[in-house]
């Protein structure tokens, strides 16, 4: 990928995290320990939560990974 390329992904996923899925995953977080006191079955609520997390990981990444992009190319 280069570094236009990289720069470009980065915001995309900038400007998804911020619009929608940062309030997601808060929301998400914060609901958590109230489905686990009602019963939820936690192998299937443990199986979530990872999901989530690797999905919220991969977006950060990509956020990441355009900012250093755009510090390699001198914006």
């Amino acid at each position: 990928m280069t570094i236009e390329e990289e720069i470009k992904q980065g915001n995309k996923a900038h400007q998804a995290y911020d619009v929608y899925m940062k309030n997601y995953f808060d929301k998400f977080k914060s609901k958590v320990a109230e489905r686990m006191y009602n019963d939820e079955d936690l192998f299937d609520l443990r199986n979530e939560i990872k999901a989530i997390k690797a999905l919220e990981e991969i977006i950060l990444l990509d956020i990441e990974t355009g900012l250093l992009a755009q510090l390699q190319k001198g914006n």
